[in-house]
């Protein structure tokens, strides 16, 4: 029985321990924690177009923050959120 509990703490503590890694390396390779990452679909229309000026792309042509958003995450394949700061686009971590 002990034995038991004893291998289910240590398989916790391991996934614990590899979850800090994991965010280790996100935060190594994009200066951000995992958890400050924004998801492009909750922004608004108005922060998305920023997003998109900042790095250099044009929006004249999308009417629906749907075809904005998908252009935002279109564009962001490998590459970090550039010159956009936290306090820029006024978004709170909780």
């Amino acid at each position: 029985m002990w034995l038991k509990l004893f291998f289910l703490l240590l398989y916790f503590m391991v996934l614990f321990t590899l979850a800090r890694i994991f965010e280790a390396v996100v935060w190594y390779e994009t200066g951000m924690f995992a958890t400050q990452l924004v998801d492009p679909v909750t922004l608004s229309y108005k922060k998305l177009k920023t997003i998109l000026e900042c790095r250099g792309l044009g929006y004249s042509g999308l009417a629906e923050k749907k075809d904005v958003s998908e252009l935002v995450e279109r564009s962001g394949k490998g590459q970090g959120w550039g010159c956009l700061h936290r306090n820029h686009l006024h978004i709170s971590t909780q």
